[in-house]
């Protein structure tokens, strides 16, 4: 990865907790940045270049298929955040689990952030019924990135229920050896399956195995 890929991954990771359009002051004042009035005009001028009319239905199919573009490359910039110097999700494990949660965390933020100024420019447009609209299939611009997120949170709990059994053993608790044990167990056989836990298109992953989590149960039983 290089200084660029790091500097565009960590950027769109701060956009998720924070106004988006202040960028300038969190990078420089030597950034390219524009106003958010100016990327919805542009947003639309855009489209005004590349379809070939002012037929209303080529015009949103054009928006409907960039804003779609725009989802998968925040995908694309979510999985590089959380991977870091990994080359895919199956090296996952090699991460201090908390800072991955974070970044996990961070990407959740971006989706949310994402959607709600979309539907606020989507809301501000209504008001002017007589000028463009945002008339999309909501599904297909944020069904990938909903996909996504839905796998994110499994895995912030799985790596969270780690985090919850790294610190046990470090204390040492009496009578938790053998529930510790079965937990390092788990582990091993989950990691030996090769999942890529990043694959959010692979239903057959199940980022934290049902074992797991009933182990987890039983050691904050013990623990208490």
């Amino acid at each position: 990865m290089t200084s660029s890929d790091v500097r565009m991954s960590a950027l769109t990771c701060r956009c998720a907790s924070s106004d988006p359009w202040n960028l300038a002051e969190q990078v420089g004042t030597s950034a390219q940045v524009i106003s958010k009035e100016s990327f919805l005009d542009s947003l639309f001028e855009v489209v005004d270049v590349w379809t070939l009319n002012i037929d209303v239905a080529e015009y949103l199919s054009f928006l409907q298929i960039l804003f779609e573009r725009i989802t998968n490359q925040m995908i694309a910039n979510c999985k590089t955040c959380i991977l870091g110097d990994c080359d895919n999700g199956t090296e996952l494990w090699q991460q201090d689990p908390e800072e991955l949660v974070r970044h996990l965390e961070e990407c959740l933020k971006l989706k949310e952030a994402y959607q709600e100024h979309y539907r606020l420019t989507k809301d501000k447009l209504l008001t002017m019924p007589k000028g463009k609209q945002f008339d999309f299939s909501e599904t297909q611009i944020f069904g990938k990135f909903d996909l996504f997120c839905r796998r994110i949170i499994k895995l912030i709990d799985m790596f969270s229920t780690m985090q919850q059994f790294h610190a046990l053993a470090e204390h040492k608790l009496e009578g938790m050896e053998p529930l510790l044990v079965v937990f390092h167990q788990i582990i091993a056989q989950f990691k030996d399956k090769g999942h890529d836990l990043l694959d959010f298109t692979n239903s057959k992953v199940c980022a934290a195995p049902p074992s797991l989590l009933v182990c987890a149960s039983l050691t904050r039983g013990a623990a208490v």
